[in-house]
């Protein structure tokens, strides 16, 4: 059976809703509010001089994922009404495509497994806004003990761990990690020195 994404936003939604109390579950992360924190560091349009991702839309980098759907209609209004202004927001239809490649990544990579409110909402947003985040998580693991091959994909084995991990102890290590990161990546690279203040805010949220 084919399960669409439409299908699996709905299913989340409600899966996310509060069970009666007598019903024994295990709580497990929420797409709707680890999707919330990243989506407010997430602008609109925007194609900056020496981003590394080039042009974005909402965090979507047209480099990094050059066949996401939502291109096509950015695309047609270019061809109606030239570059859109920084930080342009599209219509409905396109931030449904937002949307859609934010639960794909959620969903796929196992993110919906983790029972960790916090540790979810962290790890997504460093996951979605650094190229080698999940391989700094799995290194950071690693460190505690696990031995994770270091291929930067979010795995089972990831989450299994990480549900039995101390979770304020790993996301202030994380948090360091990331921290140490981002100051790497302006050291090495003085054209990103710009973007220097705005990822560190998103680091320590």
């Amino acid at each position: 059976m084919i399960v669409t994404l439409p299908f699996l936003f709905v299913w989340l939604t409600a899966k996310e809703a509060s069970l009666p109390p007598s019903l024994p579950h295990q709580q497990k992360a929420s797409f709707l509010i680890a999707y919330k924190i990243t989506g407010s560091f997430e602008g609109g349009y925007a194609n900056v001089a020496n981003d590394l991702g080039e042009e974005t839309y909402r965090g979507i980098s047209r480099k990094f994922c050059k066949d996401w759907q939502g291109w096509s209609h950015i695309d047609e209004y270019k061809l109606r009404c030239g570059p859109p202004e920084q930080n342009y927001f599209f219509n409905d239809l396109t931030d449904w495509h937002v949307t859609e490649f934010y639960l794909d990544i959620w969903v796929k990579e196992g993110f919906f497994d983790l029972e960790n409110q916090a540790i979810a909402n962290y790890l997504f947003d460093f996951r979605v806004h650094s190229p080698i985040g999940v391989k700094i998580i799995q290194q950071l693991l690693n460190d505690c003990g696990y031995q994770l091959k270091l291929d930067n994909q979010m795995n089972h084995e990831m989450v299994v761990a990480l549900n039995k991990i101390d979770a304020a102890d790993f996301l202030l290590s994380i948090k360091q990690k990331r921290i140490d990161f981002y100051n790497h990546v302006a050291d090495h690279n003085p054209s990103q020195q710009k973007f220097l203040c705005h990822w560190l805010k998103r680091a320590n949220v």
